[in-house]
């Protein structure tokens, strides 16, 4: 079992970041048993499917999990319909991946979840909600998940480190948590790579695992962004992003969220939320350049 496997978090309270919020809205009467969780690899939305999934009572054998990014069409939809006709005390479809499944697929699955059965959940994970329709997006109760932050890494990573008996110093933990570009699945990918590894080796094992530059200058991007820094500082980045031939969609998607997530704390974000919520697939980086201009200015 990997190291990000064996750590990941069983309760709400081991999770970094607040969803307590999401968790407490869901076991509330008359609440949405669908819930799309949304956000980038590696920033935990399939550990907070499987919290939630225990917290409305199904047990290891009520939940089913499925990857629609492999399985996910029209004959699988057309299975769990099938399996619906059954009574259930408790039953939780985590479906992995739910971006990546087919426009057909996803319209089979509107009356589905317009109509779900009493102790039934359906809980849909997706880094790139960008192809999911509209009738499923009006259709589910939305929880985004961020990057996480240095101090969020670092946590994660100490708690690695407990795991492994692998305590290495303080400045290798600060080159994990940059390179991982707020993912935690990364940053414990890296250190347990690490600890395999002599002293010597580990800048070369830290480097080789580089994240795309959508993910890395994106999350730079972010921080520097809503950190309050200054256009010239934000320029280079935009520069680095222009001279890497960065993915505009990729770069507006880990914006969003990151901006997401600081919106549980500090409201007056939301516009900016609604700003990058519009993909940016005709204008590309550009369209991205044009976003942060407007964030930057307020002019929005």
């Amino acid at each position: 079992m990997s190291l990000y496997n064996a750590i990941r978090p069983s309760t709400i309270d081991e999770v970094v970041g607040d969803y307590q919020w999401a968790l407490d809205r869901l076991l509330s009467p008359n609440s949405n048993h669908a819930i799309l969780f949304e956000g980038p690899s590696g920033t935990g939305k399939t550990a907070l499917a499987r919290i939630f999934a225990k917290a409305v009572g199904a047990e290891q054998y009520d939940i089913e999990e499925l990857n629609f990014s492999t399985n996910g069409g029209v004959d699988e939809v057309r299975r769990i319909e099938e399996d619906l006709k059954y009574s259930f005390t408790s039953k939780v479809f985590i479906i992995d991946e739910y971006g990546r499944t087919s426009v057909d697929a996803q319209k089979a699955m509107r009356k589905m979840l317009e109509d779900i059965p009493n102790g039934v959940y359906f809980f849909l994970c997706a880094s790139d909600t960008s192809k999911i329709i509209t009738d499923i997006m009006t259709r589910v109760a939305r929880v985004r998940t961020a990057p996480l932050d240095e101090d969020g890494l670092l946590a994660i990573l100490k708690k690695g480190c407990d795991a492994l008996d692998f305590h290495p110093k303080n400045p290798v933990l600060m080159a994990i948590a940059d390179q991982a570009a707020g993912s935690g699945r990364t940053a414990l990918n890296i250190l347990e790579d690490i600890s395999k590894a002599t002293p010597d080796q580990y800048s070369r094992i830290i480097d080789g695992y580089g994240a795309n530059p959508e993910e890395t200058s994106g999350f730079e991007l972010a921080k520097a962004l809503f950190g309050g820094k200054d256009w010239k500082e934000i320029s280079v980045i935009l520069t680095s992003l222009k001279e890497q031939k960065a993915d505009g969609e990729g770069v507006r998607r880990t914006l969003l969220g990151y901006v997401a997530s600081m919106c549980i704390k500090q409201p007056q974000h939301y516009k900016a939320v609604r700003l990058l919520s519009n993909n940016v697939y005709d204008s590309g980086l550009n369209g991205v350049i044009g976003m942060v201009g407007a964030i930057y200015k307020g002019d929005f």
